[in-house]
């Protein structure tokens, strides 16, 4: 089983991942977290297997907790995919130079959403 983090600051899109999530063959528990310091925390107690992170939230952004996590090696292993309403391509860029598995714009398409998931898991 695949034990998902969602971290968005808005627990609308929280839900909607969930509710998008729930019903795929394989997926395990589904952790929530709502800005870049309650994400590294629970990286850190949680067996996370992928995380879907927001890029703009309070308390330290979406970037500001993948470079931090990139540079703990409890964690640093694990793919992380940008889901952002902010679609700039400069963005999508930068975060893919710094590793991250995948980049998806809001809103999006839930096949894009399940593609990309199961790609960062091979």
């Amino acid at each position: 089983m695949i034990n998902i983090l969602l971290v968005d600051d808005h627990q609308i899109v929280i839900d909607g991942l969930r509710g998008l999530l729930e019903d795929e063959a394989g997926i395990g528990t589904l952790y929530e977290a709502q800005n870049g310091k309650e994400t590294i925390l629970i990286a850190e107690k949680e067996e996370i297997d992928l995380i879907l992170l927001d890029i703009r939230m309070p308390y330290g952004g979406g970037i500001m907790a993948f470079d931090k996590m990139k540079s703990m090696p409890n964690v640093r292993h694990i793919p992380v995919i940008f889901i952002t309403a902010y679609p700039k391509a400069k963005v999508k860029e930068v975060v893919l130079e710094k590793g991250a598995a995948g980049f998806i714009a809001k809103p999006f398409d839930a096949k894009i959403l399940i593609d990309t998931i199961e790609k960062a898991l091979d």
